[in-house]
């Protein structure tokens, strides 16, 4: 659950239009990879569950809304907020 915040160039990789700044977490898993999905989605449960925060890094591949495989590599800040 929870959101994603992105930039203009994630935007544009996804195939978004580039001021979509921010995404539901269940859209950003559905445009996963299917063979990619399950163990992308532990390493991040397992990364939030460790209670820990700063730099997570993976590669893994997405569809784009236009059909297009693409592969990532992500370097990406998890954050929490006050409410959490």
């Amino acid at each position: 659950s929870g959101r994603m915040e992105i930039d203009a160039r994630m935007a544009e990789i996804y195939g978004h239009p580039p001021d979509r700044r921010a995404w539901p977490y269940e859209a950003w898993v559905q445009a996963l990879h299917p063979e990619d999905r399950d163990a992308l989605t532990a390493a991040i449960d397992a990364w939030h569950g460790s209670g820990r925060r700063g730099e997570f890094t993976a590669r893994f591949r997405i569809h784009r809304r236009d059909g297009a495989v693409r592969h990532l590599r992500v370097y990406a800040v998890t954050m929490a907020d006050a409410d959490t």
